[in-house]
């Protein structure tokens, strides 16, 4: 009886095959995987952009070494240096180091325009900040520390600022984590 009424209104309607079926059903997942497979190679690449990102930055550091400057004659003993280091495979650019000094204001140990890379400077600190290492508690020729006070110089908190060769300015903190800073107007 349906079909009777569906055929008198002209409004049979045509369900097709199981294998037209099928074959749509078909279509669809593969559009949906082809979607799904594009989205995550797009979030691979944009994880991988980020690591490219932060390459640039990553081979940048500084440290207090107590014995950063090797005698210059036998029997004399080495002399504490700031170190500073770019391992990558572009300069930065503006650095500058700081250290935070207990009980003081923090003091800049070295300002660079440009670090080439693979570069190490190393900065000398009797020679050009009296202040700083009179804290050291170096001995009395202000060459070397005095026994007891390595871990404290090589623990004093360094701060690195610096631009990359991609113009990103960057900041390594005194526990060694590296942030980028936020772009200034200008």
């Amino acid at each position: 009886m349906t079909t009777v009424i569906a055929m008198t209104c002209g409004t049979s309607i045509n369900w097709g095959d199981v294998p037209t079926w099928l074959a749509t059903l078909g279509a669809f997942a593969a559009a949906g995987l082809a979607v799904w497979a594009v989205r995550i190679e797009l979030g691979r690449d944009r994880q991988r952009d980020l690591e490219d990102h932060r390459a640039l930055a990553e081979g940048v550091s500084a440290w207090l070494d107590a014995d950063g400057i090797p005698p210059v004659a036998a029997g004399a003993a080495s002399r504490p240096a700031c170190m500073i280091a770019n391992v990558g495979s572009q300069p930065v650019y503006e650095l500058h180091v700081t250290v935070a000094v207990p009980g003081a204001d923090s003091k800049v140990l070295r300002n660079m325009r440009v670090l080439p890379p693979a570069a190490r400077e190393v900065v000398p600190l009797k020679e050009r900040f009296e202040d700083l290492t009179r804290h050291l508690r170096l001995d009395d020729d202000g060459s070397a520390l005095i026994s007891g006070w390595v871990e404290e110089f090589e623990g004093m908190p360094l701060t690195v600022v610096f631009t990359d060769a991609r113009g990103l300015r960057w900041r390594r903190n005194a526990d060694g984590a590296l942030e980028e800073l936020p772009k200034t107007a200008g």
